[in-house]
């Protein structure tokens, strides 16, 4: 989590702010093994936050870790 808090910061203090708001950076912090425990419909959470980037903006990046 630290990691990821700092992740954030520099994204959103760092590089959202030296671009154009066309261009700015929306991080979400997006916890598998947490969610997987959470939700009764594991991985939908997941789907409709790619499908929110899809219909925003025509692109979807997942970046696994393990």
């Amino acid at each position: 989590m630290t990691v990821s808090n700092e992740y954030v910061k520099f994204v959103n203090e760092k590089l959202n702010s030296e671009l154009p708001k066309e261009f700015k950076i929306k991080y979400i912090h997006y916890d598998v093994k947490a969610k997987k425990k959470e939700e009764k419909n594991f991985p939908f959470g997941l789907f409709a936050i790619g499908q929110e980037a899809l219909s925003n903006i025509g692109f979807f990046s997942v970046e696994s870790h393990g």
